[in-house]
């Protein structure tokens, strides 16, 4: 059994090698979970074969052109085909002879020191020996993060038909698109909080698009009426589809339904008792970023002057009126209260395969809730009535607010966390009875093609301004995540787009605030792409909330 981890910043200052900042990271609190349980393992062919009943590769040497087909054949950097390069008495022998060596790029150096294991895993793509099912990954015996994430992968992509350039990931990473806006907070097979590989497991993640299959569409409509956790089982497969499935078969698909799902918690912030603050400036951190109640932090490149900002957003005691440790002039400052979330699976084009390429030229729709394909979820500021909270209650809802993934995962990190299944649900059955916390499903974003991000800001506009651009940001795009205040004069949108089109994006919507009236060498708004984030929501309770006042600290 593995050892709980408390959710505390406590624990992570024990750890030798993170400075203050990072320390309080919710992907580094399950990168150390998933390490942790799962240790350093080790490489073993025979251990990972007999384990698996998998047949050896046959290593007979393979025609030129079947490699290219099964792993790729070309040299993206050069232009030029790896037939020159190809040699060797063996298929293991020929794809080391394509891998990367010492000098070809520092990503692909890194790779350099899982030569045997890279050999291993492209000689099964060529072999297509394959190992079964998709949920034995982690763990599997005789194998490490590096294949058992790829592994997985492998069996996606052979599911959704989707093409990997294996060849041309490993040697030129640095040529393939970057998510801007991935932070993984979760445990799953690919392995995705294995950092040290994440790179690479990105750029097969782009390969990928689970709508592609027409039953993954048909899921996430049903899926969208649930407000409740809930499962993904074969008999659930089966009741959706109304059909007949092999268990087997329902089995398999219902592991990569939920691998493709992702719950979303949506707080009353108000009915809890805290408020949104929204602090920008271009210095990379503030005195106070290691205080109080930071949950996310984007950093921000702005498409016209390439100048870099900073976005850090806190939790604080609802009537807060200002921060003092936030007094300066040159930090833009200011308070929302109410969010909503929308993912539009309309506008996903069945016959092309892929995400409308101009939805703000499309027919803006009326009201969201007609259509069934249209996820949406409004959450206005309200105050319930008071209740006392302890300091159980407050992990598991930030733990819910700062997971970003299936059930089943989860699952698994409240039980890496030390949590009792029956008191955490007990806890989450109560957040959702009162209301302080809804709960909604949507695909899992980096599965779905939606691998960039824009984050628009206007801290103050006249109200019908920022009605009218509420409506058009929600209503125009694929993914939207938008928080304003209650008299409509602020706003922030987190908006997703496909790969290579967030400066698109990002340029849209400034030449149409620009026409609203609005100026952008003033700091009127940014509409700005993302360059990166991190979330800090796990360990708010443990920097935040009062223990002997069961209640919200003051930030002073």
């Amino acid at each position: 059994m593995t050892r709980a981890i408390p959710v505390s910043i406590g624990w992570l200052r024990q750890q030798t090698g993170y400075d203050r900042i990072r320390q309080t990271y919710d992907s580094l609190l399950i990168e150390n979970l998933f390490k942790l349980h799962y240790g350093n393992r080790n490489f073993s062919r025979d251990v990972f074969e007999r384990s698996n009943n998998l047949k050896p590769i046959d290593p007979k040497v393979r025609t030129k052109r079947l490699l290219e087909r099964k792993i790729g054949g070309l040299d993206a950097k050069n232009n030029l085909t790896l037939y020159e390069k190809l040699k060797g008495d063996s298929l293991f022998e020929q794809i080391q002879s394509v891998l990367p060596k010492i000098g070809e790029g520092r990503r692909s150096l890194l790779l350099l020191e899982k030569r045997d294991e890279l050999t291993y895993i492209l000689a099964r793509v060529v072999a297509g020996l394959l190992p079964k099912g998709l949920s034995w990954t982690l763990n599997s015996e005789g194998i490490d993060d590096l294949c058992a994430g790829s592994f997985f992968l492998l069996q996606l992509a052979k599911y959704f038909d989707a093409s990997v350039r294996w060849l041309e990931i490993i040697r030129h990473p640095e040529l393939y698109p970057r998510s801007t806006t991935t932070d993984i907070r979760n445990i799953r097979p690919d392995c995705a909080v294995a950092s040290r590989w994440d790179f690479f497991f990105s750029k097969i993640r782009l390969s990928l698009n689970t709508m592609r299959k027409p039953e993954v569409m048909e899921f996430h409509r049903r899926r969208g009426e649930y407000i409740r956790p809930k499962q993904v089982t074969h008999q659930e497969i089966m009741n959706i589809y109304n059909r007949k499935f092999s268990k087997r078969t329902a089995t398999t698909l219902s592991a990569i339904l939920d691998f493709s799902s992702t719950e979303k918690f949506l707080p009353n912030m108000p009915g809890i008792g805290l408020q949104y603050r929204y602090a920008i400036t271009e210095r990379r951190k503030i005195a106070s970023f290691f205080r109080g109640g930071l949950i996310e932090h984007y950093k921000l490149m702005q498409t016209y002057d390439n100048q870099f900002k900073h976005v850090f957003i806190y939790l604080e005691p609802i009537g807060t009126q200002t921060a003092p440790f936030l007094a300066d002039d040159e930090i833009i400052q200011f308070v929302t209260n109410d969010e909503s979330f929308s993912i539009r699976l309309d506008l996903y084009d069945k016959a092309n395969k892929d995400w409308s390429i101009e939805p703000w030229n499309q027919k803006i729709p009326g009201n969201p809730q007609k259509s069934d394909l249209w996820l949406y979820h409004e959450i206005r500021s309200r105050v319930e009535k008071e209740r006392s909270w302890n300091k159980r209650e407050m992990e598991v809802m930030f733990t819910l607010l700062g997971h970003n993934g299936s059930f089943r995962s989860r699952v698994s990190i409240i039980n890496l966390l030390g949590y009792s299944t029956t008191t955490f649900h007990r806890s989450l059955n109560s957040i959702l009875d009162e209301k302080h916390v809804s709960l909604m499903h949507h695909p899992t974003l980096e599965f779905i093609g939606l691998t960039e991000g824009v984050l628009v800001i206007i801290p103050d506009a006249h109200s019908k301004l920022i009605r009218k651009c509420i409506k058009w940001f929600r209503n125009s795009n694929v993914y939207c995540h938008i928080r304003s205040d209650s008299e409509r004069r602020r706003l922030v949108a987190h908006i997703r787009t496909p790969t290579a089109r967030a400066w698109i994006v990002a340029k849209i919507i400034r030449d149409m605030l620009l026409k609203e009236g609005l100026r952008f060498e003033e700091g009127e708004f940014i509409s700005a792409i993302i360059s990166g984030m991190r979330y800090h929501y796990m360990t708010l309770p443990a920097r935040l909330f009062d223990k002997s006042g069961k209640c919200w600290r003051d930030i002073k």
